[in-house]
C-alpha cells in the first residue's frame, strides 16, 4: 500500500490526505528504517513548505523536523 501512497508527490494529492492527515507520521513511527519513505517524507515537507495549512501538512512538517531536526 505504501508504494501506491508514494507514488505521487504529496503536492499532487490535493487536496491532500483526507481520509487519514496523519498517516505521514502514523507510518513513519511504525517503520522508523524505511529509508525510502523518509526520503519521500522529507522532501515533501520541504516542497509543502509554508504554503499549505492543514492538519496533514503540519503533521508532516512536525514528522520531518523530527528527523532532521531542521
Amino acid at each position: 500500500m505504501i508504494e501506491g501512497l508514494t507514488s505521487i508527490p504529496i503536492l499532487k494529492q490535493q487536496p491532500g490526505p483526507i481520509w487519514e492527515p496523519t498517516w505521514l507520521s502514523r507510518y513513519h513511527e511504525m517503520f522508523p528504517e524505511d529509508k525510502r519513505f523518509v526520503k519521500y517524507l522529507i522532501e515533501s515537507a520541504d516542497a509543502v513548505g509554508v504554503g499549505v495549512e492543514s492538519i496533514w501538512s503540519l503533521a508532516l512538517s512536525a514528522t520531518a523536523y523530527r528527523i532532521t531536526k531542521k
